[in-house]
């Protein structure tokens, strides 16, 4: 029916309103012609045009006009609140709603008058005026709860929005219980929607306050609902917060994936802010590896996109991550302007937290132009905001980089101030930590945290005209130690893997800022003395090599050289290719090396140097780790720990050459019983473990091998290794137990003795993957349970034993395969792999190999190991035992290389 026709009737039907008034009342038959125009009036607006709209919404408004003569004043105020919303955002429209509010409450309509607060309100937040869209929703929610909350469709919308006011302000605990609220409604009447939405935003809540753990749960819990609802578009909105949530953890491949997954979805739904959000994400991705162009490219896109939506906020957040491009790429003058239009547009949305980052990054930038006060001043307002809203990721950020501020980035020193900043945001950092959520967690977060302590011990040592040398010399080993393996330290503490400290006990922590770091430096010494073994530690920052040797004595000695930590690592790889490291390999290294770079490939390039540069290769890694004002204070012999850190943990210290025999090539190892630990406080908590009093031992000897899954897609078997049957069977006997060998040395088996033994012996293939990605796969190949071949395939992975492992009461773990002290290497952390799973665990020490190591050598190696611990008349350490096998293949004269004797190292006890 067109337009003109449906007018026609209408103004008939007006024309008639007198003679039908004399058969009714008057109210009556003006309600009635009211009535009839409403529906003419809906009936024509939804034809679309702008013309045949504007005609609908002038007979709507007559309508309410004839509604309010007529005394029906619920239905006049129902009309001009859908009047206001037919007219949108102009002032007409406001006119509507206002007129809508007085009609309402003069009719005590209070489910009208609640629906005009919530359409005020979201106008208000559209306007970036948060303080009088709160007011508003704190009205309609006060009158909804009078309509019936469990079934108001009103109610829930205005507890969300209430909520969501309640967290753009800050006010992060009312938001909490408000969104609660909202879940609780939505749950009731099934409105997956509802549900999805707000139980998303509780994540982001959690992510705010670095609770990364509880967000992760919360944004897949959203995007649940979300895709319950077949809400592609918002399922897309939660894959984007799961993916910064990865980047806050520092995962960039998981980030990366998620951003990519959820970027198609955006466009082909339109959703055009979240493309803009997603494009963002992508810019961060781009620049946490190293790719600053792209990433300003991203960022440009993204800010250009929330221009046109009119997303000030989102707009803000692009232009700042564009600002810190632009400063980082030597352009400051254009960040800085880049960076006072984001803030402009921050501060209006309300966007409080990316304020903080906002003026974080302009702070950095006037240090990088030389301008202290103003540097100053924008880390304090930023400070200022974090702390107030209780963003703890912003307020660590920030703490972190006023202790480089002081410690002399923009020309001004004043170190004991830069020294408490970093002190406080390593405590901030801690409790950040203890809500990261799972050890891969805590792994990938702690890495982010490796330039705060950096940092922390540098400023430290530069104290020492102030506070004296020793002081200084305490206080950053102290430093050091707090970032350190603080991940693996709380596994072995729990005895589990992969859980998330409960809320219970974050609850209880107080922060750990202010703190001596001199008297924790000679706390550190104490322990040491107590164990009676000196303790070389060494620390790897960007651009300096730190060694600190502390004796039982309580002499502490440091040395400190211009080295960086990339050089550090080129003169590792080259001491591995000197001595030969990387040539001996297994069937089985040549079937995986497709699947995944081992962590030592960088050793791979060097191999044909060997010969005439093998003793200078090894002579400058020693040069490096053991300088004379070290060398010089170690004893002629005896017991060693060595606390390495990145990539100074690929070196088999027992192939450096001694300081007494440098010239003539006698190695470290011939002279000292080493054993290494990933940090000092590790140590002692391996050291002070009980040791096992059980005679159950469990031995496994080349099992029959499992298949593995290429990167091609195929499958291949492990070879066989006969000379692991051989040395299961003998140790076997040593310890006077049966051994598990062929298809009785299953996954299941072994999983099943595993916790009683107090000796674990697995003598078979070991594999370890060095990305992110496949840390957790790293494995020793047992063999397949054929009654549950997908549960136990036969590949014993790090991610099994932390998470479905027993809890250990061995004294020993003896990883007799290839690269199982191999794996995912960190500098906080230390390599992630399956070393650190069996001391998570409760192992007190595990014997592990640094390269794929030869079937005969490790045979023989093995062998010598058990008959000098169990059977010497002196009864030696395992340290020592280690030592004493070493020099006994090394006197074989087929094995006299360190590549055939050097690759294995106890970790943990003596």
């Amino acid at each position: 029916m067109r337009w003109h026709v449906l007018v026609r009737a209408a103004v008939v039907l007006c024309l008639a309103a007198p003679l039908v008034s004399q058969a009714q009342p008057p109210s009556t038959a003006l309600a009635d012609s009211a009535r009839r125009l409403d529906s003419l009036a809906t009936a024509i607006f939804s034809q679309g045009t702008p013309e045949r709209r504007q005609r609908g919404a002038r007979m709507l408004a007559e309508a309410a006009d004839l509604f309010g003569r007529s005394g029906d004043r619920r239905r006049q105020g129902a009309t001009l609140l859908r009047l206001a919303r037919l007219h949108d955002h102009g002032d007409t429209s406001r006119v509507h709603l206002h007129a809508s509010l007085v009609v309402a409450r003069e009719a005590g309509d209070r489910d009208t008058e609640s629906q005009v607060l919530l359409e005020l309100a979201y106008r208000q937040m559209r306007l970036g005026q948060a303080d009088s869209a709160l007011l508003l929703l704190q009205s309609a929610v006060q009158l909804t709860r009078t309509l019936g909350v469990e079934h108001d469709p009103t109610h829930g919308l205005a507890i969300y929005w209430l909520a969501h006011v309640s967290w753009r302000l800050g006010q992060l605990d009312s938001a909490e219980a408000y969104y609660w609220e909202a879940v609780r409604g939505a749950r009731t009447v099934g409105d997956h929607v509802a549900d999805g939405r707000a139980i998303g935003d509780l994540g982001n809540i959690h992510a705010h306050r670095a609770r990364f753990d509880s967000a992760l749960v919360y944004f897949h819990a959203a995007r649940e609902s979300f895709r319950a609802a077949g809400e592609r578009a918002m399922e897309a909105t939660w894959l984007n917060n799961i993916g910064t949530t990865h980047l806050a953890l520092g995962r960039a491949d998981s980030a990366l994936w998620y951003y990519s997954t959820a970027l198609p979805i955006a466009r082909e739904h339109g959703h055009r802010p979240l493309e803009g959000a997603l494009l963002s994400g992508l810019g961060d991705v781009h620049e946490q590896v190293g790719r600053k162009d792209s990433a300003a490219a991203n960022f440009r896109r993204a800010a250009e996109i929330a221009h046109v939506v009119g997303v000030r906020g989102d707009e803000g957040q692009a232009l700042t991550s564009l600002g810190r491009v632009q400063r980082d790429l030597g352009q400051p003058d254009s960040a800085l302007q880049t960076l006072r239009r984001a803030l402009d547009l921050l501060r209006a949305a309300g966007y409080r937290m990316y304020e903080a980052d906002a003026l974080d990054v302009l702070a950095g930038t006037h240090d990088v132009m030389a301008r202290a006060d103003s540097a100053d001043a924008a880390y304090r307002e930023g400070l200022r905001v974090a702390r107030a809203g209780r963003y703890a990721l912003q307020e660590e950020t920030l703490l972190r980089h006023l202790g480089d501020h002081y410690r002399g980035v923009a020309g001004r020193s004043d170190l004991a101030r830069a020294v408490a900043y970093f002190d406080s945001a390593a405590a901030v950092r801690s409790f950040i930590t203890a809500t990261a959520g799972s050890d891969s967690r805590r792994v990938s977060f702690a890495e982010t945290g490796v330039e705060l302590y950096d940092h922390w011990a540098l400023a430290w040592l530069a104290r020492a005209p102030e506070v004296g040398e020793e002081q200084s010399v305490l206080a950053a080993l102290a430093v050091t130690e707090r970032g350190r393996a603080q991940a693996l330290l709380e596994l072995m503490r729990r005895g589990v893997g992969g859980d998330s400290t409960s809320m219970a006990r974050v609850r209880t922590l107080t922060r750990r800022d202010g703190v001596d770091a001199v008297a924790e430096g000679r706390a550190l010494v104490a322990a040491i003395r107590t164990s009676g073994a000196p303790v070389l530690t060494y620390l790897a920052t960007a651009d300096t090599l730190l060694a600190w040797l502390v004796l039982p004595s309580g002499e502490v000695a440091m040395h400190r050289q211009a080295l960086a930590r990339d050089s550090v690592a080129r003169l590792v790889a080259d001491f591995r290719a000197g001595i030969g490291a990387d040539e001996v390999a297994t069937r089985a290294r040549s079937i995986l090396d497709a699947s995944d770079a081992p962590t030592h490939a960088t050793a791979a390039p060097t191999l044909a140097r060997r010969g005439r540069t093998t003793r200078a290769s090894v002579r400058a890694l020693a040069d490096v780790l053991l300088p004379p004002t070290i060398a010089r204070k170690l004893p002629a012999s005896g017991p060693l720990v060595v606390i390495p850190q990145g990539q100074v943990a690929l070196t088999p210290f027992v192939a450096l050459p001694s300081v007494a025999a440098r010239g003539i090539g006698e190695p470290l190892g011939a002279r000292h019983a080493i054993r290494y630990a990933p940090s000092i406080e590790t140590m002692r908590a391996t050291d002070a473990a009980p040791t096992t009093r059980t005679s159950v031992a469990l031995v496994v000897g080349n099992p029959v091998m499992p298949s593995v899954r290429l990167p091609s897609g195929r499958t291949a078997r492990l070879p066989a290794l006969p000379g692991a049957a051989r040395e299961g069977q003998w140790i076997a006997r040593a310890l006077g137990v049966a051994p598990l060998t062929g298809a009785a040395a299953t996954e299941r088996a072994v999983l099943a003795r595993l916790g009683d033994a107090g000796v674990v012996h697995l003598a078979t293939h070991g594999f370890a993957y060095s990305s992110d990605a496949r840390a957790l796969d790293s494995f020793v190949a047992l063999a397949a349970d054929s009654a549950d071949t997908r549960a136990n395939n036969g590949l014993l992975t790090v991610g099994e034993i932390l998470d479905a492992g027993p809890r250990l009461v061995a004294d020993l773990v003896v990883l007799s395969a290839c690269q199982t002290a191999l794996g995912n290497l960190k500098q906080a952390e230390g390599t992630v792999g399956l070393q650190r799973a069996f001391l998570a665990k409760g192992a007190r020490s595990v014997l592990v190999s640094l390269w794929s190591v030869s079937d005969a050598a490790t045979e023989l190696l093995m062998r010598r190991f058990y008959t000098h611990w169990l059977r010497d008349a002196d009864r030696p350490g395992k340290a020592e035992a280690l030592r004493r096998a070493q020099r006994d293949v090394r006197a074989t004269p087929r094995f006299a290389e360190p590549r055939y004797w050097a690759a294995f190292q106890l970790v943990g006890a003596q």
